[in-house]
Order: C-alpha cells, then sequence, then structure tokens
C-alpha cells in the first residue's frame, strides 16, 4: 500500500492543486461580479468591460485542467480589481476635497455677519 501511495502522491498533489485553483478562480468570480453590481456605476464602463472579460478568460480556463492558465487568469483580476479600488479611493479623496472646500465657503460666510459676535466652529 506505501508503495502505492507514493506511485500515486505525484498524482494527489496535481489533483489537490488543480482542485485549489478551481475553488479560487470560483470564488473570485462570484467576489468580482457581486462587486460589480454592488458598485453600480461608480465603476467606470472601461474599467467594467475590462473586468468583465476578464471574468469571461476565468469561466473560460476554470474546467481546463490547466492549473498555471487558472492562477494566471486569476492573476490578471486581481490587478484589475485593484484599479477598481484605486478609482474608489480617488473618488473618496475627491469628495472630502469638495467637502473641505463646502465648509471653507461656509466658515467664511459666517465670519462675514460682524454684529459683535463671531458663530464658528472649530475644525481640525
Amino acid at each position: 500500500l506505501k508503495k502505492e501511495a507514493e506511485l500515486h502522491a505525484e498524482e494527489d498533489n496535481k489533483a489537490a492543486a488543480l482542485a485549489e485553483a478551481k475553488n479560487k478562480a470560483e470564488s473570485i468570480i462570484y467576489q468580482t461580479e457581486k462587486q460589480l453590481k454592488d458598485l453600480g456605476d461608480k465603476v467606470d464602463s472601461t474599467l467594467k468591460s475590462d473586468i468583465e472579460a476578464k471574468i469571461q478568460a476565468i469561466k473560460d480556463v476554470k474546467d481546463s485542467g490547466d492549473v498555471d492558465k487558472i492562477n494566471n487568469a486569476i492573476n490578471d483580476m486581481q490587478q484589475s480589481l485593484m484599479k477598481i479600488g484605486e478609482q474608489i479611493y480617488k473618488a473618496q479623496q475627491e469628495a472630502q476635497a469638495q467637502a473641505q472646500t463646502s465648509n471653507t465657503t461656509t466658515e467664511s460666510t459666517e465670519k462675514k455677519n460682524d454684529d459683535g459676535v463671531v458663530d464658528a466652529e472649530v475644525v481640525n
């Protein structure tokens, strides 16, 4: 039995690696589709199209049995997902900058009412 197990060890390792790659692929497909749905129009249409194409690429190679192709497709997807993160972060930074500009304008307007009383808010 021990010799038989040793003979099939390499096959078992390949099967385990393939199963892990398929599970990873299915997981990233699910997570990415959910993220695209949740973010909606916050994602640039060009980037969204690119990601949808990469989802399809993963679906195409997922059942191929080639671990390297599956992992390469997953890595490509992860690179695009980082771009979504960058895009969302940049949009949040711009929104915060606009909010700070709006607060500054409001504070300067409040200070112009010079009746001896200064009504202002301290912002750190």
